[in-house]
């Protein structure tokens, strides 16, 4: 039978939301005391009261990720969430942040082998057993996201990933139909947009870490068929939470 599980999801996103905002006041905390200048404004963009150093307005960055990611939908039926990593360029813009991206997510079977019966009329025709694969992801996406300075060395950003996602799994057949061992690799690529949410921490005047939590909308369609045969019209959905650390130039 297919469930979409939301009310999984929606514990996912709610302990990734409850991670964000720890780090948040963490860091406001910590970074809270900036300095002012003869004036009597508070100083933005240098390193006075900053702590460890602050993040850049401008400029162009490299940055590595990695996380968890959970699937949602008819997917789960079969497999469970796994390890995402990927590698992004970034530019910042005033409080504005472009971005590229190139990920990989693995999703793991529940059960590597599964029992199968294929009935026609009410008889039975093949009795045997299918051997999974991961569910794997290959994203490529262009992203914009808008950055609220918290102090010069913190801040939260929200915004969207658009792009697409190439999906890839098979099932190898053992049993008695006529042919006892057959393979069905199932591929597709669908569009994909993922709104985002985040903040960043200056470790230093050049590094950076940060933390975000993602959730991809199913679009499209997927090359995917539940155990009782219904075939995925959602699309990927998903989500997921990654820390970056990126170097900045």
């Amino acid at each position: 039978m297919y469930f979409s599980r939301p009310k999984k999801a929606l514990f996912v996103v709610t302990v990734i939301f409850v991670i964000l905002l720890k780090f948040g006041f963490s860091g406001y905390a910590q970074h809270r005391s900036v300095g002012m200048n003869a004036e009597g404004n508070l100083l933005s963009g240098s390193r006075a009261g900053s702590g460890g150093g602050y993040l850049p307005t401008s400029g162009w960055g490299l940055s590595v990720h990695g996380g968890y990611e959970n699937p949602i939908g008819s997917i789960t039926e079969i497999y469970k969430g796994g390890p995402s990593f990927g590698l992004n360029v970034i530019n910042r813009w005033n409080h504005l942040i472009l971005s590229g991206t190139v990920d990989y997510r693995s999703f793991v079977p529940k059960n590597r082998v599964l029992p199968l019966e294929i009935k026609i009329n009410g008889q039975l025709v093949a009795d045997g057993e299918i051997t999974l694969t991961n569910f794997t992801g290959l994203g490529v996406y262009l992203g914009a996201a808008y950055e609220f300075m918290i102090t010069p060395g913190a801040s939260f950003y929200a915004g969207v990933n658009l792009g697409a996602i190439r999906t890839d799994y098979n099932g190898t057949y053992s049993g008695t139909a006529e042919a006892e061992t057959t393979e069905e690799p199932t591929k597709s690529t669908t569009p994909y947009v993922g709104p985002k949410l985040g903040l960043n921490f200056a470790l230093g005047n050049k590094i950076s870490l940060g933390v975000e939590a993602k959730y991809a909308l199913g679009l499209g369609k997927l090359n995917f068929t539940s155990i009782d045969g219904t075939p995925d019209t959602q699309g990927f959905k998903s989500v997921a939470g990654n820390l970056f650390l990126t170097y900045s130039f």
